[in-house]
């Protein structure tokens, strides 16, 4: 790995830490296991793709044990959920990667996997809290 990919992998793995430990510590909400996607994201009230996307990813982070997604994985959400998918899922990735939710994690041959952030977790739970 060069050195930029070295530091980027590093940085992820700081975020995915302060999110484990924030966890262990009780200051997020408990999950429960048994909601289904489209249930989780109508809660979650997403008013674009950015917001529907992101939440998808968190749902399969969140109830599936599931840390990376591709864009075929947010499409099937797309497509449980019963949502209009976008013209072009990937620039709707790439608007999330943008704000700061979403980061790339690397390939698996022409395939690109990405995985939510701390502020894209963040986000989510914001959202959600302030909806309970």
């Amino acid at each position: 790995m060069a050195g930029k990919e070295i530091k980027q992998e590093l940085e992820g793995l700081k975020e995915r830490v302060a999110v484990l430990e924030s966890k262990m510590e009780g200051e997020q909400q408990t999950i429960s296991r048994s909601m289904d996607l489209s249930t989780f994201v109508q809660e979650f009230g997403p008013s674009n793709h950015s917001e529907r996307a992101t939440a998808i990813a968190y749902y399969l982070e969140a109830y599936k044990d599931q840390e990376t997604f591709t864009v075929k994985d947010i499409r099937t959400g797309y497509e449980q959920c019963r949502f209009s998918p976008p013209a072009n899922m990937s620039d709707a990735l790439a608007s999330c990667e943008d704000k700061g939710w979403v980061m790339r994690k690397g390939k698996d041959g022409q395939t690109t996997i990405r995985q939510l952030t701390k502020s894209g977790i963040e986000k989510v739970e914001e959202v959600l809290d302030n909806e309970s």
